[in-house]
């Protein structure tokens, strides 16, 4: 639905998903290597740079897809975490 106003970076919000669900089991269940976890935060920061250098998006849809992906995908595994 953004998409269709404002041009969000969805480079970032799929990267960041993926971040923002290894965070959620990361904190629920602590069974996932930190280190992973900043290497992909690592990662993404490259792909947001490399996505402003070919002028494809402004900081602020680099940083809103970012923000959106980690997000959305934090709150779906912990929604649906059972103890």
């Amino acid at each position: 639905l953004v998409s269709l106003r404002w041009k969000i970076s969805v480079h970032m919000a799929g990267m960041n998903g993926l971040i923002g669900a290894l965070a959620a089991v990361l904190l629920l269940h602590g069974t996932f290597h930190v280190g992973v976890l900043a290497l992909l935060v690592v990662l993404a920061g490259i792909l947001g740079s490399a996505r402003l250098v070919d002028g494809e998006h402004t900081p602020a849809q680099i940083y809103g897809g970012a923000v959106l992906g980690a997000g959305v995908m934090f709150l779906c595994v912990v929604a649906t975490w059972a103890p």
